[in-house]
């Protein structure tokens, strides 16, 4: 396998210990009062495998985040771990218009090279896991979710699935979308030298 383009989509989401409330309308949430953020914990799996495929053969592994100033920090996080580059999508964080996110992704991709995108399976704050299905249909792309496992065979990919009816196992040509469930990996932790740098 020659060296492999990765982007790897990363989500700010509250910290799990966050009190969140209902907006009165009863239409959103209201996240005036999260205190912390941080980079949602399946797209960490997501960053883990880039970093993975690319050790093993090399090539480049880029984070992306689409949403407020205060996604840059989800971003240092992923430079932390060892990305090589970031891209900021400034957009309000529109929270359930995933369609819209969708699009803008999937026209900031068409201007680059790429053999796989990895996201988390989903965001843990709205649990909707549907940004990657709408990228992948935008760009033209298949899809595999929830993967436990991944093997990258020259052009061709093979994924393992965990679901109620047992094991699957799933092959595709690149470039594909492949979403990280949970026990895909163990995510490395943030260095202070690559955070330091990433400032």
């Amino acid at each position: 396998m020659e060296k492999v383009n990765i982007f790897v989509f990363v989500k700010q989401v509250p910290h799990t210990e966050s009190q969140i409330g209902v907006l009165p309308d009863g239409k959103d949430v209201d996240l005036k009062n999260v205190s912390e953020w941080v980079i949602n914990p399946y797209d960490e799996y997501a960053l883990e495998e880039a970093l993975r495929i690319r050790e093993k053969f090399g090539g480049n592994v880029c984070a992306v985040s689409l949403g407020g100033e205060r996604v840059k920090n989800t971003l240092k996080t992923a430079l932390g771990m060892g990305v090589d580059n970031a891209f900021h999508i400034l957009m309000e964080d529109e929270g359930y218009d995933v369609l819209r996110k969708g699009y803008i992704a999937s026209q900031f991709l068409k201007e680059k090279e790429f053999d796989l995108i990895l996201t988390g399976k989903l965001g843990i704050d709205y649990y909707l896991a549907s940004f990657p299905l709408i990228l992948a249909q935008f760009l033209n792309l298949p899809c595999l979710s929830a993967i436990v496992k991944l093997e990258i065979e020259g052009k061709k990919a093979v994924a393992f699935r965990e679901t109620e009816m047992g094991k699957e196992v799933c092959e595709t040509s690149l470039p594909a979308i492949f979403t990280a469930e949970k026990g895909l990996n163990e995510p490395r932790y943030p260095t202070l030298r690559l955070l330091m740098a990433a400032q």
